[in-house]
């Protein structure tokens, strides 16, 4: 095992469209955790009570579904959006480099060195690699051309 950070060899430079292309995946990925499908079938399970105690019980389930259905996957595009506007604007350079053991990473907020074994898996989706944090199980989310199926496969796959 090395120690030593591998060099960053990769560049990628954020154009504008970046955070809503960045904040899509991210929406996207949210629809295939379980919670927008549990709140679903609360719904239909409200929906089967409101039928049976009338219409007074329906903005219980239109309020269910909405913020199941809809409100969860639209809030997650608005805020990565608006953090991905932030982190980074247009014209900023994202670098990353693989070695035997670690990944580095670079951007304008943050610089890191990740052991690949931090990761409980890591897919494509689109133009981008999704990676898990194996700690908070969070996603990190790189530009797709930086990671080539080679490096992809140095992750845990899951």
């Amino acid at each position: 095992m090395t120690d030593s950070p591998p060099p960053l060899t990769g560049e990628y430079v954020v154009d504008e469209q970046y955070p809503g292309r960045i904040a899509a995946v991210t929406a996207g990925q949210s629809l295939r955790t379980p919670w927008p499908w549990i709140g679903i079938a609360t719904a239909v399970l409200a929906a089967g009570l409101a039928v049976r105690g009338g219409p007074e019980f329906l903005w219980v389930v239109a309020a269910i579904a909405l913020l199941s259905g809809v409100l969860l996957p639209l809030m997650t595009y608005v805020l990565i959006r608006q953090i991905g506007r932030r982190q980074f604007p247009p014209g900023s350079v994202l670098r990353i480099g693989f070695g035997e053991d670690f990944v580095s990473t670079q951007s304008p907020m943050e610089s890191s060195t990740t052991a690949y074994a931090m990761f409980s898996g890591a897919k494509r989706r689109g133009d981008f690699v999704l990676l898990r944090l194996r700690a908070n199980k969070a996603w990190a989310v790189l530009p797709g051309e930086l990671v080539s199926d080679e490096d992809l496969a140095r992750f845990p796959q899951g």
